[in-house]
């Protein structure tokens, strides 16, 4: 599977500026969220998939960088602060 990253200062509506990259993944990666509280930094770990990546989902990708510059994720943190 492949999928765009967009690094970007989560400003929602801009992403055509922004740089992007291509990340592929295959089925031993690990998708998590993690919920962090803006309050403490606590950071709560949960079981995700490739299917809760959305439009303007901001992510930490873990992995190798190929010769192409595409990202091989071996672990993705969908990061959502509360």
């Amino acid at each position: 599977e492949k999928w765009m990253a967009i690094y970007h200062d989560f400003v929602a509506g801009y992403e055509s500026g922004m740089d992007s990259t291509t990340v592929s993944y295959g089925e031993d990666c690990l998708f998590q969220i993690a919920s962090i509280s803006t309050t403490t930094g606590e950071i709560t770990l949960k079981d995700a998939s490739a299917a809760d990546v959305k439009k303007s989902t901001g992510v930490a990708v873990y992995g190798d960088t190929q010769e192409n510059g595409e990202i091989h994720a071996v672990k993705v943190l969908i990061t959502r602060y509360q």
